[in-house]
């Protein structure tokens, strides 16, 4: 979904999370002002990071969508993303190398259809980094108290760090 959906209605989580609506997805593709704008992609910092605590609030663990090597995406913006990522607080994060379908924006980099390996790389290094934060790291402790499915899914997420952390040595 997208947060600007999200809070455009102050009554629409609250009863999401009372439908039962357990794990929300919010596409943010990129958070660095000039990228987007070149993807057309202008929603605020603020507005993610008020859906995002919204939804915790009410119990609904969110995940994040970012799209790492955007075209427009320069050296310094990409040198922000877990910064600027964390700044928004999403429960969790998906980090996705940008794959150049058909129709789709290009760089000068990308010969077919497919994720560069820099941007593999990059998504993977940032999902770690992300995951490595102590504010993260409490965030989740902190969510994984409960009882409820959010309990759940952060404890869950909090073995995979622990998974990810032994296979990185």
């Amino acid at each position: 979904t997208r947060a600007d959906d999200l809070i455009r209605d102050p009554e629409l989580i609250p009863l999401m999370a009372k439908a039962r609506i357990l794990r929300v997805s919010v596409g943010i593709d990129t958070l660095d002002p000039e990228t987007s704008k070149a993807v057309n992609k202008t929603i605020p910092p603020e507005t993610y990071l008020k859906a995002f605590r919204e939804m915790r609030k009410h119990g609904i663990f969110s995940v994040g969508s970012y799209v790492v090597g955007l075209p427009g995406e320069s050296p310094e913006a990409r040198a922000r993303t877990v910064e600027q990522v964390l700044k928004v607080e999403p429960d969790s994060v998906q980090f996705l190398p940008y794959l150049p379908l058909p129709g789709l924006p290009r760089t000068e980099k990308h010969k077919g259809f497919e994720s560069l390996q820099e941007d593999i790389k990059a998504a993977a290094l940032f999902r770690r980094d992300f995951y490595m934060n102590p504010g993260v790291q409490q965030r989740l402790m902190k969510i994984a108290q409960g009882d409820d499915i959010s309990a759940q899914l952060a404890a869950g997420t909090i073995m995979k760090i622990k998974r990810q952390e032994q296979v990185d040595g």
